[in-house]
């Protein structure tokens, strides 16, 4: 049975990061559900055998591991499992391309799901990156960030909303002005300096190519 918790909310923002939900659309399955969530098939590789799958395989159901060579190379998981990825729409995984996101009610009423849904969001879709600090101009690239971004304002702003009232600062950022007026403003989302020692305390990292910038910086 589907249960609404930390761990399915996890789930959640670990799809809303790098996962996809969508129908095929030619062939004899035309029309089957299909999910798929990857990520860097070296830099997140341990991320996704030794949490993304377990986390899948005993909360939802078995997934498969999927490795795709190409331009960009990439590895996690998928299923095409009716049961799966019903379960996932039913968490709030939209379907289709993700142009607008929205966070599940269920997940920003709780402070715990709002965690578990962040950690999820920013371990697939956020960087870890140590940029200058302008106080210190002579010390170049000291101070450590954590960043993620979207081309959905709505999303952002409750993103940066659920992590100011976990008590984590954070910063709303316009990165560029986009090359065509139908295309919609890239805003980037960025943890600085004290928050990001929050951040880690209050919310945490499961995958290793964080934590291993983290550790490493600190």
């Amino acid at each position: 049975m589907l249960t609404f918790d930390e761990k399915t909310a996890e789930i959640v923002g670990l799809s809303f990061g790098d996962g996809s939900l969508t129908r095929r659309v030619s062939g004899k399955d035309k029309g089957r559900l299909r999910f798929q969530l990857r990520g860097d098939i070296n830099e997140d590789r341990e991320h996704y055998d030794s949490y993304v799958k377990p986390l899948f395989d005993k909360n939802i159901g078995r997934v498969n591991f999927v490795t795709c060579n190409g331009n960009t190379a990439s590895y996690g998981i998928y299923s095409e499992r009716k049961e799966i990825c019903s379960q996932l729409l039913e968490l709030g995984i939209p379907l289709g391309v993700k142009k607008e996101l929205i966070i599940p009610e269920w997940i920003k009423d709780n402070s715990s799901y709002s965690k578990a849904f962040l950690r999820g969001y920013f371990d697939t879709d956020g960087g870890v990156f140590c940029g200058r600090d302008y106080n210190y101009p002579e010390k170049k690239h000291i101070k450590i960030r954590i960043a993620v971004g979207s081309i959905c304002l709505e999303f952002i702003n409750e993103v940066h909303f659920c992590l100011n009232k976990l008590g984590v600062h954070s910063l709303v950022l316009c990165d560029y002005k986009p090359k065509l007026e139908t295309h919609n403003l890239f805003r980037r989302i960025q943890i600085s300096g004290q928050g990001v020692l929050k951040y880690i305390q209050i919310v945490g990292t499961k995958n290793p190519k964080h934590l291993t910038k983290y550790e490493i910086w600190k």
